[in-house]
């Protein structure tokens, strides 16, 4: 008997940046935005340039655009420091110190890359509104950590309602104020581009502690079904039970997932329970290692996929990675295997606020991943 689908369409995104989001777009990219990064990663299998070397040199040195640099200036000159009662970083030669007064230094070839789902970029008349900025929520962000010496990668799931520091632009592009909110809402103090990727570059690093964020890559919505096109449909083996989402997603079947389907299994929650956001981004970044999987092994057999991936993904990327960067990135990480457990999550709870949910860190759980990921400590 043939399925009877009604076509699924996305609503538009809210103008509120506290907007949970529409059902049909708000995770509608996690499989998308770190995808989009792995397809930039591997564009040195279409014959670019080619690194035997270790990192050095400026590559993946700090980079930060003017307006990005002027509004840390002008937050900087806005707020007063209070007296710290721990030794400063500069009389220890550290970079870190925590809350309990240890230090803790950087570790050597750590790279981290921000991959960034968002509601749409670079369309100017959803960015200012009269008096306010719209350049879109992040609704999905994960943060992928490549370690160069252990040779390991791992991705950072955040959820899209964090509680943490977010920097809010006025309509000129000045600082105003340092305000506590959902951290997807950073990336709609800015044009939909470069700004709002710094400012949520800067936000996730004011969750973690502080630590760099090196790059960023940004997909918007429309990309997802563009790569499930590239690969002939994504396949999974499901892990548990997804009829509530379609009566043919038992557990342990595998199904190919055609555009229609893959845009109900990644936007797909529960709305009755508290987690059911969270738990859908979950679902989400297991499609994604079956994504990531098969874009592998279909690169192997047929090498102009990924220029064809690239070349029909124009326009849903924005990323600061240079060419050598992405040269030097490829031929390190496909060389990983990623291993059973590729995703970290971000530990916490999720809580009712006043209009919607907020997800707070586990400060400990936060602190010692922070430490154990990016620092070594001061002897």
């Amino acid at each position: 008997m043939q399925d009877k689908r009604e076509e699924t369409v996305p609503s538009a995104a809210a103008e509120d940046k506290q907007k949970t989001g529409s059902p049909e777009r708000t995770l509608a990219i996690v499989l998308a935005s770190i995808a989009g990064l792995l397809v930039l990663l591997v564009l040195a299998a279409g014959g670019f340039l080619l690194y035997s070397r270790s990192l050095h040199g400026n590559m993946f040195a700090e980079r930060s655009s003017e307006g990005m640099r002027m509004l840390r200036e002008q937050q900087a000159a806005a707020v007063t420091p209070e007296p710290s009662p721990t030794p400063i970083l500069a009389d220890l030669d550290a970079d870190w110190i925590d809350s309990e007064g240890r230090a803790w230094r950087y570790k050597d070839n750590v790279v981290t890359v921000l991959l960034m789902g968002v509601d749409y970029m670079w369309k100017s008349y959803h960015w200012k509104s009269g008096t306010t900025f719209n350049g879109g929520n992040a609704d999905v962000l994960a943060l992928a950590v490549l370690d160069l010496n252990e040779e390991s990668l791992h991705v950072l799931y955040i959820p899209r309602d964090t509680m943490t520091d977010v920097l809010a632009v006025d309509p000129e592009g000045n600082y105003e104020d340092t305000i506590y909110t959902n951290i997807s809402a950073a990336h709609s103090y800015g044009d939909g581009g470069e700004l709002s990727c710094e400012l949520t570059a800067q936000a996730v690093s004011n969750l973690l502690c502080g630590v760099h964020i090196d790059r960023y890559a940004a997909v918007n919505t429309d990309a997802v079904n563009v790569i499930n096109n590239q690969l002939g449909g994504v396949e999974i083996t499901l892990d548990k039970d997804y009829t509530e989402i379609y009566h043919s997603l038992t557990e342990g079947s595998t199904v190919r997932l055609d555009n229609w389907l893959l845009q109900r299994m990644i936007s797909y929650r529960d709305k009755r329970e508290i987690d059911g956001a969270y738990d859908r981004g979950l679902r989400d970044l297991k499609i994604l290692r079956a994504m990531f999987d098969q874009f592998k092994d279909m690169a192997k057999e047929d090498p102009g996929l990924t220029l064809k991936m690239v070349k029909s993904l124009d326009g849903y990327l924005h990323t600061n990675l240079t060419l050598d960067e992405i040269s030097f990135l490829a031929q390190r990480v496909l060389k990983i295997p990623l291993g059973d457990k590729p995703v970290v999550s971000l530990k916490g709870e999720n809580r009712s606020g006043e209009q919607y949910v907020e997800f707070y860190p586990d400060e400990q759980w936060l602190h010692d991943y922070v430490a154990e990921t990016f620092f070594v400590p001061v002897q």
